[in-house]
């Protein structure tokens, strides 16, 4: 019957008819009676969504292309749904019929159990959670790439173990470093970096699903790991420029730039972004989750962000320095340099950012919806996920310029302190109003996900305090994140806003 999904049992548990296990590459049935196990009899069918003439569909209606052809003869494994030739999603096929589910049909004879284990379980993972698509756009390209990287292909499986884990609400104290599927995973890509005569994509793509994986559950994991950093940054400029159509290695791209991020404020003068090659490839990889038509729009805010990026080492170094001996005449002349430099910045940015917001409100990208039991009452719901990441990420860089100002005009009283605080405090309220997006894109494998919000913690009051306690508190459940106390959790965010605002020492300056 179309639309009722095959079982995917051995045949030897089939003829048998007992119930199999499915634990690949031998199930236990197969393992109790010492039998050779002939694995899983299909991974997919289709499943027809149409109002349907029941018939099959042709090969040209389902033609799948995700990428590159693996370079073995091992048959491709196939992508959850259905793609023209530049692996575009079709909604429809043959009128009114559409086969935008897919769960293949048998079996490819050349394929490894591991491999159709893995293959199997990602797909299983990204239907189960349509959410993981929004976060890692990268993973719809994986399936056909697994036959020709044992490394991704290892990676993927841990990846889906600790996502199943987590989606089950995992014990904080699991250590994701014992896990079987971890080290299986560890061994093949240090086997791979080792013997690699040439750097491959898919090598990188392992390393960025292996970090996510590590982020849930290792209690020792830091996503501050400067090695980490380094080496993500050089394999990166190794591998060259993506091609503007070569949409899996510029999602790859755009999944490092939390450690390109981190590369750029350890390093003063050799990142990325200080080369106006990278620079713009590192722009063109994130203006693709743009709506197309808030591009041009979108193109001077990341401009400015990424000019920024380049700008915070220096800065972060110089406000520390006058905080730390503020009556130096050196000092004070600093800080008038630096306050008349934020303010010009500052009315650039918030005009940049006002044209892009007013053209997205004008096409429905963003919507007010009105919440009685969120603290601000309203908040802003979110069309496109990937372009309101961008929006939250510039809307935290204004706040973190606001404070600066404010913080210096507290020691020298220019201008009107209070004045200042307002600026600051409106960018707060403005950041406040996507917090339900941050928590909705990082459901799961949430490091991050509030750390934009630390250097808008200390302008909140009362029962803002309260929620974003409790919100805190709720999302850094894992691992070593934040403590879990009120008391210890309030001062270690105050902490990281000092020192992303230059009062104490910047992180980057003793990772």
């Amino acid at each position: 019957m179309v639309g009722v999904a095959k079982s995917t049992a051995c045949k030897s548990c089939k003829r048998r008819r007992i119930k199999c296990d499915q634990r690949w590459p031998t199930c236990g049935q197969c393992r109790r009676k010492l039998l050779k196990c002939p694995g899983p009899t299909s991974l997919l069918k289709f499943v027809h969504e149409g109002g349907g003439s029941g018939q099959a569909p042709s090969a040209s209606q389902l033609e799948l292309s995700t990428g590159p052809e693996p370079s073995s003869s091992r048959s491709q494994l196939l992508d959850s749904r259905v793609t023209d030739h530049r692996g575009r999603y079709l909604s429809r096929v043959d009128g009114n019929a559409g086969y935008r589910k897919m769960k293949l049909v048998s079996m490819p004879q050349n394929m490894t159990s591991l491999e159709h284990q893995a293959g199997a379980r990602l797909v299983n993972s990204l239907e189960g959670d349509p959410s993981l698509l929004r976060l890692f756009n990268f993973l719809q390209y994986m399936p056909s790439r697994l036959a020709h990287s044992s490394c991704l292909r290892d990676v993927a499986i841990l990846f889906c173990s600790t996502h199943s884990a987590l989606r089950r609400g995992g014990s904080p104290t699991t250590d994701v470093s014992i896990m079987r599927d971890y080290g299986r995973a560890l061994r093949t890509l240090r086997q791979k970096l080792e013997e690699a005569k040439d750097l491959e994509l898919e090598t990188l793509a392992s390393v960025a699903l292996l970090s996510r994986a590590e982020s849930v559950f290792n209690p020792n994991w830091t996503p501050f790991n400067r090695a980490h950093a380094e080496a993500v940054a050089s394999f990166i400029v190794k591998l060259g420029h993506p091609k503007p159509d070569d949409v899996f290695h510029m999602d790859i791209l755009f999944q490092s730039i939390e450690d390109l991020l981190f590369h750029s404020l350890s390093k003063t003068q050799t990142h990325v972004f200080n080369q106006p090659a990278w620079r713009q490839t590192i722009t063109d990889a994130t203006l693709r989750f743009f709506p197309p038509e808030l591009r041009p729009h979108g193109h001077d805010m990341i401009s400015i962000f990424y000019e920024y990026l380049r700008k915070t080492p220096k800065l972060l170094t110089k406000v520390y320095k006058i905080h730390q001996t503020p009556f130096n005449p050196d000092m004070q002349e600093l800080a008038a340099y630096i306050s008349a430099a934020l303010a010009r910045d500052f009315v650039r940015a918030k005009s940049a950012l006002r044209l892009l917001f007013e053209k997205a409100l004008n096409i429905g990208q963003f919507e007010k919806a009105y919440d009685a039991n969120f603290f601000l009452g309203e908040y802003y719901q979110v069309k496109n996920a990937r372009f309101g990441e961008s929006i939250t990420l510039f809307k935290s860089l204004i706040v973190g310029i606001a404070r600066i100002r404010y913080d210096l005009s507290n020691l020298y009283s220019y201008p009107t302190p209070s004045a200042l605080y307002d600026e600051y405090r409106d960018a707060c309220e403005d950041l406040w109003m996507f917090i339900p997006l941050r928590i909705e894109l990082y459901d799961a494998f949430a490091f991050g996900a509030l750390t934009i919000l630390a250097p808008s913690y200390e302008a909140s009051e009362n029962h803002e305090r309260d929620y974003l306690n409790d919100l805190l508190h709720d999302q850094y459940r894992y691992s070593t994140r934040l403590p879990k106390d009120r008391a210890s959790l309030e001062v270690a965010m105050i902490m990281r806003a000092k020192a992303m605002s230059g009062r104490l020492p910047p992180a980057f300056q003793h990772v």
